[in-house]
């Protein structure tokens, strides 16, 4: 446990993008598809990405037409385990 305060996260929602369009603010986003990548990018980033290309990024398919929604969850949960440690 560190002794330096993490800062305030405020949890993104629709509701949230929908004010920081209307704000013009403009967003940091990047795609993780693991834990460590998700570490790395989680207190830089506004929104992490997780889509089909892991496909073709991590699991070696030529294409993104193989992954299924099996897979995809497989890669979501490693993202969100890493976020709530984030958060706590």
């Amino acid at each position: 446990m560190s002794h330096i305060s993490q800062p305030s996260v405020e949890r993104v929602t629709i509701p949230v993008l929908q004010r920081w369009k209307e704000d013009e603010r403009r967003l940091v986003m990047t795609t993780a598809y693991d834990a460590v990548t998700a570490r790395i990018a989680d207190p830089i980033v506004d929104i992490i990405l997780v889509g089909d290309s892991v496909g073709s990024a991590c699991l070696g398919f030529d294409n993104t037409l193989p992954v299924s929604v099996m897979m995809m969850n497989h890669h979501l949960e490693a993202l969100y385990a890493q976020s709530l440690a984030h958060c706590s």
